[in-house]
């Protein structure tokens, strides 16, 4: 890796810790004003629009409408019951705590995927 690269990767991370870190926070200070689910709802609603002029701006085309229907589970999980259940947690736990119970997700995630039928089994390559 060049060094401008790894640079660029360390940028990257450094971006991500900083704004996924501070937005559990943000959640904390944001319930106590508001209720979590609207706060929540808020929050997409400002973020969706800049989103999609940043992605019209960079010459992206928008989902076909078969797509929308999938489009819309994956937003309602995600957003919904996801964002909207950690900003209804933060009203009774700290900000920190559930960051760190957020990071291991995907950690619960591969155990529970090995008690799927065909799901990988946890090992020396998976953990």
């Amino acid at each position: 890796m060049t060094q401008e690269r790894s640079f660029r990767a360390y940028l990257a991370w450094l971006s991500i810790c900083i704004i996924w870190g501070t937005t559990y926070l943000a959640i904390r200070v944001g319930v106590k004003n508001l209720p979590p689910i609207l706060f929540a709802g808020l929050r997409w609603i400002i973020a969706g629009p800049i989103l999609y002029l940043f992605l019209r701006w960079r010459g992206y085309e928008l989902p076909k409408k078969s797509d929308l229907t999938h489009l819309a589970i994956v937003a309602i999980a995600l957003l919904g019951v996801g964002n909207g259940l950690v900003a209804f947690g933060e009203q009774f736990v700290p900000s920190g705590l559930t960051a760190i119970l957020i990071t291991t997700e995907p950690f619960w995630i591969v155990c529970l995927e090995t008690f799927l039928p065909h799901g990988k089994k946890i090992n020396i390559k998976v953990a």
